[in-house]
């Protein structure tokens, strides 16, 4: 006595024996509408003055979604030891011994990043994205990645597991790959895969352009970089 939503069935189309039994296969995202969302009585989740008797609900997360597949799933060192001995008694279990745990110590793990490029080729973005088995889904909320100079020992509010927020991409062709890194070298590389963002109306008034818009965008990250290293040498 319930029902799913499932937003975007255009994966489902694609699979088949083959795709499964790839080590990993990324699918064609859909193109995204670009805008600016407006608040819904005030910023976040507050509800302003109309209290919680006021129901609302989260909106579907904006930006690109990216659907991809991962046959078996990736493990760092430690969680292959540690899987192979829950497989055993603990009679069984023997001492991996100090060469093995200071491997395990120094071993990043394997690291899987979705990067995204706009049409000239240029990373604009890179997410991290989890390396289990199976299918995830990853958003690409169609921001930059802040240029603010980053202090180990403050780090900013804002910063999440895509990193700190910057600002928009503009409207226009981009591509995406997926790609494992492994030991500090790329294993492999599914894509890319091309999409659009796209406006989702035209501003009332002319305006700049997307070119002139971008351009002022890149500079004043550039300026809020160099503050950042200001603030940051004068307070320190």
């Amino acid at each position: 006595r319930s029902f799913y939503v499932l937003d975007d069935i255009s994966p489902l189309r694609a699979i088949d024996q083959d795709l499964m039994a790839q080590e990993a296969a990324l699918f064609e995202p859909r193109d995204a509408w670009w805008f600016f969302p407006r608040p819904h009585l005030d910023f976040g989740s507050v509800k302003g003055s109309m209290g919680h008797a006021h129901f609302t609900a989260p909106n579907p997360p904006r930006g690109v979604n990216f659907t991809y597949y991962l046959r078996d799933g990736y493990r760092s060192t430690k969680e292959g030891r540690c899987a192979s001995e829950e497989k055993g008694s603990r009679a069984s279990v023997p001492f991996a011994g100090y060469e093995a745990m200071e491997a395990e110590r120094v071993d990043e793990g394997p690291k899987l990043m979705l990067i995204i490029r706009n049409a000239s080729g240029e990373v604009i973005r890179r997410i991290p994205a989890p390396h289990g088995k199976g299918f995830h889904r990853v958003n690409w909320d169609m921001r930059h990645p802040s240029a603010g100079a980053l202090n180990a020992s403050r780090p900013p509010k804002e910063m999440d597991s895509k990193g700190p927020a910057g600002f928009p991409a503009v409207p226009g062709s981009y591509t995406a790959s997926l790609v494992l890194l492994q030991d500090g070298q790329v294993q492999w590389s599914q894509g890319p895969v091309s999409f659009e963002l796209k406006p989702l109306r035209k501003g009332t008034l002319e305006g700049s352009s997307m070119e002139e818009v971008d351009a002022f965008w890149r500079s004043l990250e550039a300026a809020s970089g160099r503050s950042d290293l200001i603030t940051m040498a004068v307070t320190d």
